[in-house]
């Protein structure tokens, strides 16, 4: 299969290419997936597959039905923390699919372990909360763990017919820590069976439009006000390691 490589652009990127982490001295090693990162309209002719024509289609059906689910799903946030305008966020979540937005659409293949050098400390992916604001994740195996508020790590494992929703930093940040991220991470596989599965997973990152300002809801600045972009590209550098 023919697609261009990339990152940030989008694209197939490849194994061992990034640190979810973003902690070299916590997760030395880079995590152990390849990925199919598609956040357009960086998405060029040249990152889609020529065997699969279709496949472009398909996941621009799945970012546009994408955006309704997290208009409802911020409405209702909204709401819940009683803000004046229910759509204040909605708003900020406009431009999905143009060169206004981050938001983005991730497939993980995480390769069998069984005859995979795996290096001290090197996990499928590393410990990390997502960047938007809004994650919808789709798994078909175990291996996800969600930390929670005693510091434990817990599995959550696929259940039929469910989304995985995760809280993002940016709004944590918005509600000034009334919603907090969720720290998860991917562990390697332990019985012999499992070490020879392959592990898949599609990823919905919503997250606010590039030129939103990130500040707290309640008036509180407990944060400082930050551009979305400017916030975005932070978290970058230090996924791929970059200085």
């Amino acid at each position: 299969m023919k697609c261009e490589q990339g990152n940030i652009g989008g694209g197939f990127i490849n194994f061992e290419r990034e640190s979810s982490t973003g902690d070299v001295m916590k997760r030395p090693h880079m995590d152990l997936r390849e990925s199919f990162l598609f956040l357009p309209p960086s998405a060029t002719t040249k990152i889609w597959p020529e065997e699969m024509p279709e496949f472009k289609e398909n996941m621009e059906d799945m970012l546009f039905t994408g955006k309704e689910l997290l208009h409802r799903v911020l409405e209702v946030i909204a709401r819940g923390l009683k803000c004046e305008d229910p759509l204040i966020f909605v708003k900020k979540h406009q431009n999905i699919g143009t060169a206004k937005s981050c938001t983005s659409i991730r497939l993980n293949h995480y390769p069998p372990t069984a005859d995979i050098e795996v290096k001290k400390n090197q996990v499928r992916c590393g410990e990390h909360s997502d960047w938007g604001s809004i994650t919808f994740l789709f798994q078909d195996k175990d291996g996800l763990e969600v930390l929670n508020r005693q510091g434990q790590w817990v599995s959550a494992p696929p259940i039929d017919g469910t989304i995985v929703v995760n809280i993002g930093d940016a709004l944590q940040r918005w509600s000034a820590d009334k919603l907090l991220s969720s720290k998860h991470r991917v562990v390697n596989p332990v019985s012999e069976s499992d070490k020879r599965a392959n592990r898949y997973s599609i990823i919905y990152f919503g997250s606010p439009d590039v030129e939103t300002t990130l500040e707290c809801v309640d008036g509180s600045n407990k944060y400082p006000p930050i551009k979305m972009l400017e916030y975005h590209d932070q978290k970058y550098i230090k996924m791929y390691n970059k200085s």
